[in-house]
């Protein structure tokens, strides 16, 4: 997937605290301006003062552990990943619900039904997440000291 000119990045300033073949451990700092973005109720960087992530990059050896970088994620990545985490499963939810109850069951078993139907989809989330991975529909860019940028 190729990134557009006219997307909108988000920016997350972090440290690269490990490497492992060409994966970046960097953990994000959570940010002052954080506070007013529409969307930090529903960022996942916001849920502590600080969040690890890793990231496979080409030129991992470029970096070092401590090194300063700024991660930028474009606005179509983060719409997705709120998709995956949270519109979907929401959906999942209430048609499971709905459905339960149209069939008849008491509406405390229609919410167990929705409910394991829920866990179900985060289980199957959770055991695909390396073909997630792989698959290139997230997409970072890390840059590092003296303007290094590099596609991930």
């Amino acid at each position: 997937m190729q990134i557009g000119i006219c997307d909108i990045y988000m920016l997350h300033s972090g440290t690269v605290t490990g490497k492992k073949g060409n994966v970046l451990s960097i953990d994000i700092i959570r940010q002052e301006a954080c506070a007013h973005c529409n969307a930090s109720s529903a960022c996942r960087v916001l849920n502590g003062k600080h969040n690890c992530l890793e990231i496979e990059c080409k030129n991992a050896s470029d970096f070092n552990i401590g090194d300063i970088v700024t991660v930028e994620i474009s606005e179509s990545t983060g719409h997705k990943a709120v998709f995956i985490a949270y519109v979907l499963p929401l959906i999942l939810l209430v048609i499971a619900l709905a459905t339960a109850i149209l069939c008849g069951v008491s509406e405390a078993v229609a919410a167990l039904i929705a409910l394991c139907v829920t866990i179900f989809y985060y289980l199957i989330i959770y055991f695909f997440r390396n073909k997630i991975k792989e698959s290139k529909r997230f997409e970072f860019r890390v840059k590092g000291q003296g303007s290094r940028m590099y596609d991930v």
